[in-house]
């Protein structure tokens, strides 16, 4: 890693737990592989501008990587979640949003991702406009948001499917607690 680097989120492939990649959201980040368990890490290539990865996350059914990028007052460009079904050769980006905090795929369907879309500074404001948890039941074509009951949907620290019910989302927001989607 590079000197003063902060790792947001790590995820461990679901078939090999030697497999692990990390996501580093500082002004450097960037996405890092290790195949060895952690002892050697590897950048994983990424379309230009990404820069700050805010999260990872590998389908355990198709195993597709997500990750979401950008910052608050980087590069409108620099965001989105992006997904990769080649392990991280290619990435297509799937969903368009200056910054992104998470993107999780249920593991019981893999056409259903929830993301979390941070508030955006009011620099960015005109690329985007729409905070709050996003829902995809056709893998990421269509995007549904679905903010309703929800205090504070620019700051959903953390959105994830139900293990066991597609039809369940779970959610929390920064200091205004748990929230379960139906």
């Amino acid at each position: 890693f590079h000197q003063g680097f902060s790792v947001r989120r790590l995820a461990m492939h679901p078939d090999n737990p030697r497999v692990l990649y990390a996501a580093l959201n500082d002004k450097n980040g960037g996405l890092y592989r290790t195949t060895n368990g952690g002892k050697n890490w590897k950048r994983v290539p990424l379309p230009n501008p990404i820069k700050a990865i805010n999260h990872v996350s590998i389908d355990r059914n198709n195993k597709h990587i997500l990750v979401s990028a950008g910052t608050a007052t980087g590069k409108p460009e620099a965001g989105g979640v992006w997904r990769s079904a080649d392990n991280g050769k290619t990435w297509k980006v799937i969903f368009k949003a200056p910054y992104v905090w998470q993107a999780e795929p249920s593991p019981v369907n893999p056409k259903i991702i929830a993301i979390s879309v941070a508030g955006q500074s009011s620099k960015l404001l005109d690329n985007f406009r729409n905070p709050g948890i996003y829902l995809s039941r056709d893998g990421g074509k269509r995007w549904l948001k679905i903010n309703r009951g929800l205090g504070q949907p620019d700051r959903m620290t953390d959105v994830k499917p139900d293990p066991y019910d597609e039809n369940i989302l779970w959610s929390a927001a920064w200091g205004s607690g748990w929230f379960k989607g139906i």
